[in-house]
This record gives C-alpha cells, sequence and structure tokens, in this order.
C-alpha cells in the first residue's frame, strides 16, 4: 500500500506503510525495529551445516512485510527469522 501526497498540508508518505501490522514473538509481545530477541529453541539454517542454538542474542532487528517474520543478524550473517521461535529478550 502506497500513500501518496493528500493535498493541501497534508502528511506524504514515499515508503510502503503498514498501520495494522504487529509482529508479536512467540510470548505474544509486540516487537519493534531495534528490538533484541533470543530463539527459544535451535533451528537449522536452510543451505547451511550451520544451527542457532537455543538461547541465542540476535540484536537490533528488523520487521518485515510479513508478520510473521523478522530480520537479525545472527551466526555472522543477516537471516529471517520466525516469530513462533523467537522472544523478546
Amino acid at each position: 500500500m502506497q500513500q501518496q501526497d493528500p493535498g493541501e498540508g497534508g502528511l506524504a508518505l514515499s515508503f510502503p506503510y503498514f498501520p495494522f501490522m504487529d509482529v508479536k514473538d512467540s510470548n505474544g509481545n509486540l516487537l519493534n525495529d531495534g528490538d533484541s530477541v533470543t530463539l527459544i529453541k535451535d533451528l537449522k539454517v536452510r543451505g547451511s551445516s550451520q544451527t542457532l542454538k537455543r538461547g541465542t542474542v540476535v540484536k537490533n532487528i528488523r520487521l518485515t512485510d510479513d508478520p510473521e517474520e523478522v530480520e537479525g543478524k545472527a551466526g555472522g550473517s543477516m537471516m529471517v527469522l520466525k516469530a513462533a521461535f523467537i522472544r523478546k529478550a
């Protein structure tokens, strides 16, 4: 959903704006950009032999367009994590 200039004195948003999207962790807490989260179970990384261990802290997450996913740097690279497997730190 892209918003354009509404006219006189209005606020123009040039980025995708998702006003009703709430991203929740496994406990139901709301997540925001920049939060730190902890993995609640061991996760195998697709396309790699790497496993992210339970208790790994992922700092400075970013929310995506999908309310079930967040991005964060874990294991040395950026990864998309399912919100069902993380909790707010």
